[in-house]
């Protein structure tokens, strides 16, 4: 996903550990494709 946004030129600022526990999340079932959307667009900079 980073590679990807990265390649079209967006950044996404954000600490390693909110980061690992957002992948984590999202492949647990924890976090819905909504939810990841509102991490990314809080976090692009």
């Amino acid at each position: 996903m980073l590679v990807f946004l990265m390649l079209n030129g967006v950044e996404v600022v954000y600490e390693d550990a909110d980061l690992i526990a957002l992948i984590l999340g999202v492949a647990a079932g924890e976090i819905s494709s909504e939810q990841l959307l509102a991490w990314l667009k809080a976090h692009i900079g």
